[in-house]
């Protein structure tokens, strides 16, 4: 942008500068017109002079030969009238006034190319002398032209000079900036690659931990499986429902069973009565919902065996524990007391426990 505004005000000086060099040569250019218009009507006026001198020249020619072939005329009537005319006083009479008439031409003539010669020095010595303060004057505007000329040139050059270090200056901020942008870039995208490699790595231990915990699942699949061969005392009961703001320590009741040996675990209450004295497996599974987060401890009694975190978003956790049990003790899952409420999702939030031994 500022490299458009210098490029405006180069444009605007040499605009001004041409303008005014314009205005003055146009005045210079009317004295020229003018200058060439004496000279033309100075030309017409000798030709029109020479025209005029050489008419009249032509006519005191005619004049001269007139008055001579009167002359001779005149002779022979003379002559004539000697013989045979007798009354030579008419004769004589009427040549003497035809001949004072063409006198009395002549010296009109005469003193009329007098008079226009005397007129054509004058003008002529008139008009040379405008042609030479024409010219004078002409040569004082043409050099003042001249020297307007270079005081805008150099103005221009100036103008031109100061323009080139504004840009340069400009450009070297740009420069700067840019290279500035440029190692900022650079250590953008160093930072970035080195979050994209912790969230690889993170991804890498989550893509493990699912494994063991795939690993885990099939594991007490496999034991279920085992137990459903030889029918055992256990259960394993799942949620049909999803469970939105569920108050802090309170009970799941997984409504919803897939193997429920003589009915030890209730439906109803959430909790499973141990039946037999002996040696008990259990394993909770917790899944999380899109606006909160899923977090259970495994209780028998009073005690907490384990607990299972999942964070919000649609994820899994489970744990496993085993527990020694009297019959009439009590085993259920229930909700963390560290937050206010939990979100649970169905079907894969589940609760099994088995007699081992």
């Amino acid at each position: 942008m500022m490299l458009r505004m210098g490029f405006n005000g180069l444009h605007i000086i040499v605009c001004v500068t041409i303008t005014c060099l314009v205005m003055d040569v146009r005045s210079e250019l009317t004295l020229q017109a003018v200058y060439s218009t004496v000279n033309e009507r100075l030309g017409d006026l000798v030709l029109q002079t020479f025209s005029l001198k050489s008419s009249i020249e032509n006519i005191k020619t005619r004049l001269d030969n007139i008055e001579e072939s009167i002359s001779k005329s005149g002779q022979l009537n003379e002559n004539s009238c000697k013989h045979e005319i007798t009354d030579s006083k008419e004769i004589d009479n009427s040549k003497f006034i035809v001949l004072k008439a063409f006198e009395s031409e002549k010296m009109l003539i005469r003193r009329v190319l007098k008079d226009y010669d005397d007129n054509l020095g004058n003008t002529s010595a008139v008009l040379n002398g405008q042609m030479k303060q024409i010219k004078e004057h002409m040569d004082n505007s043409i050099n003042r032209v001249d020297i307007k000329i270079k005081k805008y040139e150099t103005r221009a050059n100036e103008s031109i000079d100061q323009f080139r270090k504004d840009s340069d200056a400009q450009i070297q901020i740009v420069s700067k900036q840019l290279k500035t942008l440029e190692d900022k870039s650079g250590e953008d995208q160093r930072k970035s690659l080195r979050e994209i490699r912790q969230i690889q790595g993170s991804v890498n231990r989550l893509a493990g931990n699912m494994n063991n915990l795939s690993d885990r699942t099939d594991g007490i699949e496999g034991s279920i499986n085992l137990l459903k061969d030889k029918p055992r005392i256990g259960f394993t009961a799942y949620l049909s429902q999803i469970h939105n703001d569920v108050p802090a320590m309170t009970t799941l009741v997984f409504d919803r069973w897939t193997y429920n040996y003589e009915n030890v675990y209730n439906i109803y209450t959430g909790i499973f009565t141990a039946p037999k004295t002996g040696l008990y497996l259990f394993y909770f599974n917790v899944r999380s919902c899109k606006n909160g987060e899923s977090h259970a401890v495994l209780m028998v009694n009073d005690s907490i065996k384990n607990s299972a975190l999942a964070s919000t978003g649609t994820h899994s956790s489970g744990s496993a524990a085993i527990a020694h049990m009297t019959v009439g003790d009590k085993a259920f899952v229930r909700t963390s007391t560290i937050g206010i409420s939990y979100c649970f999702n169905r079907f894969r939030t589940s609760f099994t426990g088995v007699l081992i031994s």
